[in-house]
């Protein structure tokens, strides 16, 4: 019946127009100004269906709007020029792909923001909440502000899967307010995934999140911990953290919920070798608690506990060069997609303090029962 692997991709960028000054970008010789095909590089190196990119600090959408090969979806901030920004870019399936990955590939509907409070473009003074053509699950009570800052694209797929792509808040300067908005963005997330849930959906949550779930996920920590003591070093020479995390279990389970960021994501995030870890050290997580779990990390469930699996380096102090960063960027998936994937980082790609993730995703089991009937449509459907 065909097959269908689709490459999932993300990568915060840290602004287009200084991306091309490092390698390999700049062996592009691609000209910004004047080639709006210059998206065309990065996509040739990442080998992906489906591109998120954070942080385009650009200031006209039109640069990257026309990109042969891929239908772009883009969201700039309102509020600052240059600032943030998300690009979503999904790939044109030709006619001599298989079907199903044609299939995998129509786009229904497309979204800018988390909250469906924004103008829809087209309709003048209709929000994606008042339109009879919404994604739908909008979460209550969120402000429209939190769309403001170019952060979300959410793209509906044929076969029920929804992708939303992310650039959140870090709150970087620690302020009051800062923060608020930060965790206002993250609950706003967890409640618009929880409700497409709800309603069918298979969701893919990807990109720079901000949050390093566990302590193995954050170097600084680590080295802060062994330098006063309250760390023990991974005397076992392997490179997987289980020794690690299990003589620092009780700072392993602290990081967990050392921030009310970290302790959203992570209850949310379905884990069961931590919860067998727990379990070990007389732990045990309430079954109304593990209910409340609907997402995977896909690349922990690839590469297992994995030490130095970073995406994000200080590159002011130089931590790129012996890898002392933290794992900020993330592919998240329901179960029915995530337990056929294998998600890992890619490095050796350069370019800015970020490095690019992947996961590919094989949809070939899922998508079956809706081949049956074709009744999602087919690849000369989409507009």
């Amino acid at each position: 019946e065909g097959s269908c692997s689709l490459r999932f991709s993300s990568f915060n960028i840290n602004g287009l127009n200084t991306l091309f000054n490092y390698h390999p970008w700049n062996e592009l010789k691609l000209k910004l100004d004047k080639d709006s095909n210059r998206l065309e590089g990065i996509f040739e190196f990442l080998k992906a269906d489906i591109i998120s990119l954070q942080e385009l600090k650009i200031g006209n959408v039109d640069k990257v709007l026309v990109t042969s090969g891929f239908k772009s979806f883009v969201s700039l901030s309102k509020s600052k020029r240059s600032y943030s920004g998300v690009g979503l870019f999904i790939r044109i399936p030709q006619k001599n792909d298989d079907i199903n990955f044609q299939k995998a590939l129509i786009i229904k509907k497309v979204e800018e923001g988390l909250t469906g409070n924004l103008k829809v473009p087209s309709s003048g003074e209709i929000t994606y909440k008042e339109s009879p053509d919404g994604i739908g699950g909008y979460p209550l009570g969120f402000d429209v502000s939190l769309d403001n800052e170019g952060r979300c694209i959410i793209v509906e797929l044929n076969f029920n899967i929804v992708i939303i792509s992310l650039y959140c808040p870090a709150n970087s300067n620690g302020t009051e307010s800062g923060e608020l908005f930060r965790l206002n963005f993250l609950k706003c997330l967890i409640e618009r995934c929880k409700n497409l849930i709800s309603m069918g959906k298979e969701v893919i949550v990807m990109g720079d999140i901000n949050v390093s779930r566990d302590l193995i996920d954050n170097d600084e920590i680590i080295r802060e911990g062994l330098k006063i003591g309250i760390l023990q070093k991974n005397l076992n020479g392997k490179q997987n953290g289980d020794f690690f995390e299990n003589i620092n279990f009780d700072q392993v389970f602290k990081f967990r919920e050392s921030t009310q960021a970290k302790k959203l994501i992570n209850d949310i995030i379905k884990d069961d070798y931590f919860e067998k870890l727990c379990q070990e050290h007389g732990i045990i997580i309430p079954n109304s608690q593990l209910d409340k779990k609907f997402l995977y990390d896909t690349i922990r469930i690839s590469q297992g506990r994995k030490l130095k699996l970073y995406t994000c380096w200080n590159t002011l102090k130089n931590n790129r060069s012996i890898n002392s960063g933290s794992r900020i960027d993330h592919i998240f998936a329901t179960e029915k997609l995530a337990k056929n994937s294998y998600g890992n980082i890619l490095p050796h790609l350069m370019g800015s303090d970020h490095c690019p993730i992947y996961c590919d995703f094989q949809l070939q089991d899922y998508i079956k029962n809706f081949i049956k009937d074709d009744k999602f449509g087919k690849p000369e459907d989409q507009d």
